[in-house]
C-alpha cells in the first residue's frame, strides 16, 4: 500500500488544497505517479465479496462499466422534483453526471452504482489536455459545488464515442447496505458512533458556545442537510 499525499495530486494546483471534496480529489487521481494506464477506482465504503477477475471491467481494449443508460430530460427532471420547495439544495452523484453530460453535448450519460470503477489514464491525459479549464474548475472547490462533474463519466462518454465502451447490468453484481430504521440498529449505530468519538481540546473556553454571543452555526458540506449523517 502506496498512500498519496494530497500535494502530490495537486502538484501545479496547490492553491485549491486544503480540499475536503471527493469530486475535486477524483478530478487529479490520474495524476498519481507512476500509475497503470488502467486502474480501478474504490471508495473507502467499497468492498470486494467475491473473487474478481480483469475481465470485469477490461476486455482487450474495450472498458466495461456496470451502468444503465440514463436521458438527460429525466435526470434533469428528477433534480427539479428533488429541489422543489427545499432552502438547501443537495448535489449528488447523479446531478455531477448530469453536468458532465452537458458539457459533452450529450442527451444521455451512464448512471452508475457506488462501486469499483474502471479508468484508463493516458485518455484523461488526453482529454484534459483539450480541455484543461475543466481541471481547474472541477478541483478549485473545497467543499461540493453543483457545477462539478463526475470525472468517470467523462470517460465513459468518451469511450462510447471510441466504440470501446461495454455496458453491463449492475443488478447482479452490486449489493447496497443502507441505513436501517429498526430500534436494534439504530441502537446499535448510536452505541458504534459513541465509542468513536474523537475528543477536541476545548481552547479558551470556546464551548459551550454563548447564545448571548453566537446567534448563528454554520454547518458546512454536502450532508449538512442529511438527516442520517447529523
Amino acid at each position: 500500500i502506496e498512500i498519496i499525499d494530497h500535494t502530490i495530486l495537486f502538484r501545479g494546483y496547490e492553491q485549491y488544497l486544503p480540499t475536503f471534496n471527493s469530486i475535486s480529489i477524483e478530478t487529479m487521481l490520474w495524476r498519481i505517479p507512476g500509475l497503470s494506464d488502467r486502474f480501478i477506482y474504490f471508495n473507502d465504503d467499497v468492498f470486494l465479496a467475491s473473487p474478481v477477475a480483469e475481465d470485469m471491467w477490461f476486455e482487450g481494449d474495450n472498458t466495461s462499466i456496470h451502468a444503465e443508460r440514463f436521458p438527460t430530460w429525466w435526470a434533469r427532471l428528477l433534480r427539479w422534483g428533488k429541489h422543489l420547495g427545499r432552502k438547501h439544495k443537495e448535489f449528488g452523484h447523479k446531478d455531477a453526471m448530469l453536468n458532465a453530460a452537458d458539457i459533452l453535448g450529450e442527451s444521455h450519460f451512464y448512471l452508475f452504482p457506488h462501486a469499483p470503477l474502471p479508468m484508463r489514464r493516458t485518455w484523461y491525459e488526453e482529454f484534459f489536455a483539450k480541455r484543461p479549464e475543466l481541471i481547474d474548475h472541477n478541483a478549485r472547490h473545497r467543499f461540493r459545488e453543483s457545477s462539478q462533474c463526475s470525472i468517470p463519466t467523462f470517460f465513459y462518454i468518451g469511450a462510447h464515442r471510441e466504440r470501446k465502451l461495454l455496458v453491463r447490468s449492475p443488478k447482479s453484481t452490486t449489493c447496497f447496505f443502507k441505513p436501517s430504521l429498526n430500534k436494534s440498529a439504530e441502537y446499535m449505530a448510536r452505541k458504534i458512533a459513541e465509542e468513536s468519538i474523537v475528543l477536541l481540546k476545548n481552547e479558551n473556553g470556546v464551548l459551550p458556545l454563548n447564545p448571548q454571543q453566537y446567534k448563528k452555526v454554520a454547518v458546512i458540506g454536502v450532508n449538512a442537510n442529511t438527516k442520517f449523517s447529523l
